[in-house]
């Protein structure tokens, strides 16, 4: 579920690259919009449901902020790289997270 969020998330960087408005940024992002809903729901079911730990759930934080915060930032350029890196850091913290939630008590 992390992969399909990052490989969307990337997506939807780049179509939406153009887009100055916030209701052009929605308009673009509707389905990732969606999808972001979707996977809290998801996770927050399957934690209730003792499926997976709350700790665990934790890690995917950073991955649903940033992907809501993308509607609501002013419009910057497309930095291919840059997003490149911010999403290997990103990778990185949701590894290091996931462990550490699967770990504890």
């Amino acid at each position: 579920m992390f992969a399909i969020n990052q490989i969307l998330f990337v997506q939807l960087r780049i179509r939406a690259s153009h887009a100055t408005k916030p209701d052009e940024k929605l308009s673009i992002g509707r389905g990732f919009f969606a999808g972001q809903i979707v996977l809290m729901i998801f996770l927050v079911a399957t934690c209730a449901a003792h499926l997976f730990r709350w700790y665990a759930a934790i890690a995917f934080l950073p991955v649903l902020s940033r992907g809501f915060a993308r509607f609501a930032r002013e419009s910057e350029p497309l930095d291919i790289r840059a997003l490149g890196r911010r999403e290997l850091i990103l990778n990185g913290a949701f590894g290091v997270l996931l462990v550490l939630g699967l770990e504890l008590p």
